[in-house]
């Protein structure tokens, strides 16, 4: 588990580094706060996928709809976790856009760890099907 968390946390900046770089290009060309924020999220995602399959949980199995669908709905559960966040942090300061999202960053990364590595590229799972 040592080496996957290791592994999760160099995949993880990369990811996020990318995530937040998209939304902060974006709000300086004045695009409006969720739209940034989601394009953001997309990109990272597609990033995070492809490096958590192949570099943190070396996953070699063949890719499988049930997997997708998984990743998908712990994507979609981050997601809103993440808008939430943004959100409250936009009722309290109007401007902090980037901040929520920073905020958002250890809850999502958390969950999406813990999810990912038993319900996605789960090793037992991926020789059951």
């Amino acid at each position: 588990m040592a080496g996957h968390l290791f592994r999760y946390g160099v995949s993880g900046l990369g990811s996020t580094l990318l995530d937040l770089a998209v939304v902060y290009g974006l709000l300086t060309l004045k695009m409006a706060a969720n739209p940034a924020v989601s394009l953001g999220f997309v990109t990272g995602l597609l990033a995070n996928f492809l490096l958590h399959r192949s570099y943190t949980f070396r996953h070699r199995a063949a890719v499988s709809w049930g997997q997708v669908l998984r990743y998908g709905m712990i994507v979609a559960i981050n997601y809103l976790l993440t808008l939430l966040i943004v959100n409250l942090t936009l009722h309290f300061d109007a401007n902090a856009v980037f901040l929520g999202k920073l905020l958002s960053i250890p809850l999502v990364t958390a969950n999406a760890f813990l999810l990912t590595r038993k319900y996605v590229f789960d090793r037992e799972r991926a020789s059951m099907q």
